[in-house]
C-alpha cells in the first residue's frame, strides 16, 4: 500500500513540480509523517524527484528555446553546493528537530508567498 501512496504522492508532486515548479516540499512531509521514515531519508527521496523532474523540465526547456545555458549552469553550480552544505548541516540535527523544520517550512513559505502577493496588489509589480 505504502509503495503505491508513494507513487500516486511523486506523479502528483511531479505535475505540480512540472508545471509550476513548487510543492517538492510535500514529499519530506508525507514520508515522514505518514511512512514514519526518518528525515534524512525522506529528503533523500525527495531531491531525487526533484533531480529527475528538474532534468527533465531543463531539456524540454532547452529543447524549446527558453533556456539559456550558461546562466542555468552558474545558478546550478550554486545550488549544488548550497545543497551539499545544506545536507551536512541536516545530518547534525537531531531527527525531532528535523522533523519540526520540516513541517514548520510550509507555514513560513506560505506567508512569504501570501505577503508578496499582497504587496503586488497594493503597489504592483515588485
Amino acid at each position: 500500500m505504502s509503495i503505491v501512496l508513494i507513487l500516486l504522492l511523486n506523479l502528483a508532486v511531479g505535475a505540480c513540480i512540472g508545471l509550476t515548479g513548487i510543492a517538492g516540499f510535500l514529499l519530506p512531509m508525507f514520508y515522514t509523517g505518514f511512512l514514519g521514515m526518518p528525515a534524512a531519508e525522506a529528503l533523500a527521496l525527495s531531491f531525487s524527484a526533484f533531480l529527475i523532474s528538474g532534468v527533465l523540465g531543463s531539456v524540454t526547456y532547452y529543447k524549446e528555446g527558453n533556456l539559456e545555458v550558461r546562466p542555468a549552469a552558474v545558478m546550478s553550480a550554486g545550488s549544488l553546493l548550497g545543497a551539499l552544505a545544506g545536507v551536512r548541516v541536516n545530518l547534525l540535527i537531531p531527527e525531532d528537530t528535523m522533523q519540526i523544520i520540516l513541517y514548520s517550512r510550509p507555514l513560513y513559505t506560505s506567508d512569504a508567498v501570501d505577503e508578496r502577493a499582497y504587496y503586488r496588489l497594493l503597489l504592483g509589480p515588485i
